[in-house]
């Protein structure tokens, strides 16, 4: 149907839907105007991506907050080292790539807009009397109630606890499901309940903390490390 309404078309013009002849096709342009810019010429194209490195351990678990984290608290970071570049990257992993670099003065304070927190080894916690766990299974945007989690624990079962959430509560790998549930107690636990509260007894083993630099897509990550001093306020 499509190709006969074609030809009725064009045959109103032509009145035949043969071959188009010679002088109806058209002529080359002249040389100088072949001789223009090509359409490859005229087309922007994007730079070639670059490659993310992958040979970098990535975290466990990541997550938007920061190490210290509690209701009401917050923190200063102020630069305590040279003058030398450092790379800001794309995303908060160590197989970021570099987008742009920062420069500080020894004692200045960071500005940052964004924290996250990389977590690669949790903190253990060995249960020494049964105890029950009941929270939420993590990742949920709200609740419904299908999330809830209950678990009860014999002695001697781990629990891995990978960041603390604040107001008592820690994410917690509870039979192989992470769980935003109440922080292990000493009475039912073993292991390191060292710290003057909450936010600082409650830490994982090893975790990067990241911050971003700049505004939404014109900054970067950067690892807050033994270069920036951290005041908890």
């Amino acid at each position: 149907m499509a190709t006969r309404t074609f030809c009725i078309l064009i045959s109103l013009m032509l009145a035949s839907c043969a071959a188009p002849q010679d002088e109806l096709v058209g002529n080359a342009p002249p040389t100088e105007l072949a001789a223009g810019p090509t359409r490859t010429d005229r087309i922007q194209l994007e730079k070639a991506p670059v490659a993310r490195p992958t040979n970098n351990p990535e975290a466990l678990v990541t997550i938007d907050g920061w190490p210290f984290q509690e209701e009401g608290r917050r923190f200063t970071l102020t630069w305590n080292s040279g003058s030398e570049p450092v790379p800001l990257v794309d995303i908060p992993s160590l197989n970021g790539i570099p987008v742009a670099e920062a420069t500080f003065q020894r004692g200045e304070v960071i500005r940052w807009s964004q924290s996250n927190v990389g977590i690669f080894r949790p903190s253990t916690y060995r249960v020494k009397a049964p105890v029950g766990v009941e929270g939420f299974t993590y990742g949920a945007s709200y609740r419904t109630g299908d999330e809830q989690f209950y678990a009860e624990l014999k002695k001697g079962q781990q629990v891995y606890m990978y960041h603390y959430l604040g107001s008592g509560l820690c994410l917690l790998e509870v039979d192989r499901k992470l769980v935003e549930a109440m922080c292990p107690r000493p009475e039912s636990y073993v292991g390191n309940f060292k710290g003057a509260d909450d936010a600082m007894k409650f830490q994982p083993a090893e975790r990067i903390w990241w911050v971003y630099l700049g505004a939404a897509g014109k900054g970067g990550w950067m690892i807050v490390d033994n270069r920036v001093v951290v005041d908890v306020e």
